[in-house]
């Protein structure tokens, strides 16, 4: 009788572990979703939960009062940024907006959001007349047709953009990928980390993001709201997954498991964003940050989609990304707009301008909008936000490519160059990005180089592409000493052109005729 009761017992176990937990409301981060019954609930491996649908919702608590606490289904990155969390953030439109009573079909995300209600303890400061961020957090719903594998448990949330949801194991992370290196000084507690990616980050905003609205639409207690401070904390992120995961463990009590999930996750949202049309364009410091966790997720899942982001981004709207659409090499072109009545920099009194030479042909470099703006370029290190907005900020995330041999999945070589270059003359700094740098990156792939060590704005080469290791003579930096050098020292002497020091062959401090005969015994096979 005992054996068959533990039978009985086991057997209702393994029913309520199949079916999962019923539920008339379910509550998260402060949002409380309400039901006209109960229904089949659990929670994914993130903790977000899900339900099994068709459900009906009465109440969201707190619930849209006709300015704020908005919530949205599938909220696809439409280019002008229509959002209907909130009123008083621009490009709201009250038909996204969803309130009860609603009825969600399986394969529907919902997303409710509370907003900051001015003067309350812990409200932003204000801008434009309310706070940024206005939203304080976000939590997502998301309605299934079936159970997922072990309840949710080993699952990842499915994206919230869009009508896709597809469901990503975590049994499939391919962690055996990850390095695990020695710990350097100002490591940060991987918990600490990983609890800033616990909840959503709401980033589907396209267009509204590029010019700012997106700051105000970044939940305060989810992500951060600038691209400068979303690319530090993907950075430290994803260096403290190349660390060795026992002495994380020994250090802080944690494995990497938690932050993998987790930023993998982030990944997987941004990927669903990119495949309904979002992007990320290029603009001050605003965007950065986006692709390397789509990527990393990729490399995680072994997913193909993710994986070939970066073959995809060039073809996106205004080139996907904040830091592909910022870097770029020098041309005759860039040359010609900067030296022209067309250019226009950024020319505030903080920030520094100067424009290109000839003799920065090829350089890797860095332009405010570059890929739809280039009349904002600017070769000045002091231009504004060049460093502490963008170029510093993307040490932490560039580094993992790097380590994980994803350079060539990131497919664009000018990013990878310049950060080289930056840190060659500004140092990669003492904080944990700029440690594991300074540890690390020699051991992976070839570094960008200047010429001319005592020159701030020296051009340079990357060994890996074949050009040799400061050629002397190579004025145009194509690699070899020909007849065209001697024709851009001739040129430089005259005044048509400027190949800065490069031209002043035999060192003297003088452009003339003798450095043009230094060029032809080059050429000639001379010394």
């Amino acid at each position: 009788m005992k054996r068959l009761t533990l039978f009985i017992i086991l057997g209702l176990c393994l029913l309520v572990s199949n079916q999962g937990n019923t539920a008339t409301s379910v509550s998260q981060y402060g949002i409380t979703w309400t039901f006209d019954g109960d229904y089949t609930v659990g929670q994914f491996a993130n903790g977000d939960y899900w339900l099994l649908g068709p459900i009906t919702i009465t109440s969201i608590t707190p619930g849209w009062d006709g300015e704020k606490h908005g919530s949205m289904i599938n909220p696809d990155p439409i280019a002008s940024g229509q959002q209907a969390y909130d009123s008083r953030i621009s490009a709201f439109d009250s038909s996204l907006l969803v309130q009860p009573t609603v009825i969600l079909n399986p394969n529907t995300s919902l997303i409710s959001t509370i907003s900051w209600i001015i003067g309350e303890p812990g409200c932003p400061p204000l801008n434009g007349g309310i706070p940024r961020p206005t939203l304080k957090t976000a939590a997502v719903l998301t309605v299934l047709d079936s159970i997922p594998p072990d309840n949710g448990a080993t699952v990842f949330r499915p994206p919230y953009s869009g009508n896709n949801k597809p469901l990503y194991l975590t049994s499939s992370l391919r962690k055996d990928l990850l390095p695990n290196l020695p710990i350097v000084a100002n490591t940060p507690n991987i918990n600490n980390v990983a609890a800033r990616f616990e909840r959503v980050w709401l980033d589907h905003f396209s267009l509204i993001t590029a010019w700012g609205a997106g700051m105000y639409a970044s939940p305060s207690y989810n992500m951060p709201n600038y691209g400068r401070d979303y690319s530090r904390l993907v950075g430290d992120a994803s260096l403290l997954l190349m660390l060795d995961e026992q002495e994380l463990i020994t250090q802080f009590g944690s494995n990497k498991d938690t932050l993998l999930i987790r930023l993998v996750q982030l990944g997987i949202d941004l990927y669903e964003v990119v495949e309904n049309g979002g992007y990320w364009m290029a603009n001050g410091g605003i965007n950065s940050g986006r692709k390397w966790p789509i990527l990393f997720a990729g490399l995680m899942l072994d997913h193909a989609g993710m994986k070939n982001i970066g073959a995809v981004s060039p073809t996106m709207t205004y080139q996907g990304f904040q830091e592909d659409a910022q870097t770029f090499y020098v041309t005759q072109e860039v040359v010609d707009l900067t030296n022209s009545p067309q250019w226009n920099p950024d020319d505030r009194p903080w920030c520094e301008v100067l424009p290109y030479a000839q003799g920065d042909i090829g350089l890797p470099d860095w332009g405010m909008r570059h890929a739809f703006s280039p009349s904002l370029d600017n070769k000045a290190w002091g231009a504004c936000y060049r460093i502490g907005e963008n170029t510093q900020p993307w040490v932490g995330y560039v580094l993992p490519v790097h380590i994980m041999g994803a350079k060539d999945l990131w497919n664009h070589d000018a990013l990878f160059d310049y950060e080289d270059r930056y840190v060659e003359v500004h140092g990669a700094g003492t904080d944990f990005a700029g440690n594991m740098w300074t540890d690390y990156r020699a051991d992976y792939g070839c570094i960008w180089t200047r010429y001319d060590h005592n020159d701030i704005y020296s051009n340079g080469y990357n060994p890996c592409k074949g050009g040799p290791t400061g050629l002397k003579g190579d004025l145009n930096k194509d690699g070899i000493v020909n007849i065209q050098d001697v024709q851009c020292c001739v040129n430089h002497i005259s005044g048509t052109q400027d190949w800065g020091s490069a031209a002043d062959m035999n060192g003297d401090g003088v452009m003339n005729e003798k450095d043009v005969e230094e060029i032809v015994k080059i050429i000639l096979g001379g010394k």
